[in-house]
């Protein structure tokens, strides 16, 4: 389900109330994005829109296929989703795919010095240097950050996440590691 943290309470504890159920099947929900007018989650039936704070929710078009979205960023005015095996980019109306993945498992995906990087059960790749990830609509995906993997096995990642300030930098953690490119 989606929740937001209650209003009412926060000068005395922090609660979290849960919005409506999203629909009649579901109370999934994998990606959260605020676009500054509304809230889209998505589910394993598709991406839902709501304009009131999750009192109500309604199906939105954007993305056509039936996919799960694990992550949805913006950046440079442009919004990004991340499923299993693909990256896709809204490009005015509608979400288009742009990166074709060869992983069975995508989870995170940030946009950190003009390049999309993500993580999937094979490790970490990142937009090639010379891709302009916000026109261009074919994405070569690259292996990055190799020093995760140990002994020539691959670590799957756990998490990613961009640090900001003067000792920030994109930072990705497996089982018991953190590593980090500034």
């Amino acid at each position: 389900g989606v929740y937001k943290l209650s209003t009412d309470v926060l000068n005395q504890f922090l609660g979290w109330e849960q919005t409506t159920i999203i629909g009649p099947r579901s109370t999934e929900a994998y990606a959260i994005f605020h676009d500054g007018s509304r809230l889209i989650v998505s589910n394993e039936l598709g991406l839902l829109e709501t304009f009131n704070s999750g009192n109500t929710w309604n199906f939105t078009s954007e993305f056509s296929e039936l996919k799960k979205i694990w992550r949805i960023t913006e950046s440079g005015g442009k919004i990004f989703a991340l499923t299993d095996n693909g990256i896709y980019r809204k490009d005015n109306t509608a979400f288009v795919k742009i990166a074709v993945l060869t992983s069975s498992l995508a989870r995170h995906m940030e946009i950190y010095q003009s390049r999309i990087w993500i993580t999937t059960d094979s490790g970490v790749y990142a937009s090639a240097l010379n891709e302009n990830i916000y026109v261009t609509t074919a994405i070569d995906m690259v292996g990055a950050m190799p020093e995760i993997n140990v002994g020539g096995n691959v670590i799957p990642p756990t998490s990613m996440s961009i640090v900001p300030g003067a000792n920030g930098g994109l930072f990705v953690g497996t089982d018991g590691r953190l590593f980090s490119r500034r």
